[in-house]
């Protein structure tokens, strides 16, 4: 065997053992490459979600069921059902996991070490642990960040500028969930500046949905910011419903729930976002390494305003509010 051959063949082993697709494998047309779409949301909007991810992927000359195969994988809010879905992953061997939250994409970087991941909304992938940096986050995983850490404030500044009167500001969230863990703390230490408090509702606990309302109907907060979990999506409808009851002004992280009734959203356009996720699947689909392509953030954000919510609440918006609205829901 001459040295270049063995060169070649030494290239083709490392290939091999370290998982990445060779140029041929990455050329290969004769089956659908098999995605795993995981996520600890049970809720329609996941659905939908899907469908956007999968739209993009079509956009790209991924035609699903024919040249690619997107397969749900949910847990259900649940994180124990993580380990059951990693055990499915290293067993199948996908030519890709999409992972969807940061608890998703958590478990994808302890327990996925061989096959490319691409996340998507994940609030803050650094300080979470999920990647090294975003310019470089190395290993087998990269994706799109939602940087709602980056907008939780903006919640915090536009619900006090609509309800100006509210001195307390609940926020019911998913405990598990390290990226609202983040925002949490982030709320909590901008509030004091304008003079709000926030009250925080952990509703992974047990019967945390009902405890939660059960808490604010008893003693009616101010205003209430919802932010996008496991377990608000889950609620999504029960809340929405609860906070109309309850007569107060809320601002939720996206527009599902303004277009459920909600009176406003402050956030990134959903579909769009798991659009452009597949765009980072589709490079590592033709051969990139994932730990190459930097973490990509958001470049734009939806202001929503369901305008029929604030009349059922008696609540007249301020013009400010209203000319900064990029989209109204009569």
């Amino acid at each position: 065997m001459t040295r270049l051959l063995r060169l070649a063949c030494s290239l083709a082993a490392v290939a091999t053992s370290t998982g990445w697709p060779s140029e041929a494998e990455a050329q290969q047309v004769d089956r659908p490459r098999r995605i795993f779409f995981v996520s600890s949301a049970a809720d329609a909007s996941l659905v939908k979600r899907v469908d956007c991810f999968r739209d993009g992927l079509g956009s790209l000359g991924w035609a699903d069921g024919v040249s690619a195969a997107v397969e749900l994988r949910q847990t259900h809010g649940r994180p124990e059902e993580f380990a059951a879905a990693l055990e499915e992953i290293n067993r199948v061997k996908p030519d890709l996991v999409a992972a969807s939250g940061t608890p998703a994409a958590q478990a994808m970087q302890r327990g996925v070490p061989r096959i490319p991941v691409v996340f998507m909304m994940v609030s803050d992938p650094v300080e979470s642990g999920i990647v090294r940096s975003l310019r470089r986050p190395e290993g087998n995983l990269t994706g799109i960040s939602n940087v709602l850490p980056s907008t939780t404030v903006k919640l915090l500044e536009v619900i006090k500028e609509v309800a100006p009167a509210a001195s307390r500001i609940a926020f019911p969230y998913d405990s598990a969930n390290p990226g609202k863990r983040i925002e949490l703390r982030i709320l909590q230490a901008r509030a004091p500046g304008l003079g709000v408090s926030i009250e925080p509702h952990d509703l992974r606990a047990p019967r945390g949905v009902e405890r939660a309302f059960a808490a604010m109907k008893s003693s009616p907060p101010g205003a209430i910011i919802v932010p996008t979990d496991a377990m608000t999506t889950g609620a999504s409808e029960r809340i929405v419903a609860f906070i109309a009851q309850l007569r107060r002004a809320a601002i939720y992280q996206t527009s599902e729930y303004v277009d459920a009734g909600g009176l406003m959203s402050y956030g990134i356009d959903t579909c769009r976002h798991f659009r452009h996720a597949a765009t980072l699947a589709d490079k590592i689909l033709r051969g990139a390494k994932p730990g190459d392509l930097p973490v990509e953030l958001p470049t734009s954000f939806e202001f929503v305003i369901n305008l029929k919510a604030a009349r059922a609440l008696g609540l007249k918006l301020p013009p400010s509010v209203l000319a900064r609205a990029d989209r109204l829901i009569e």
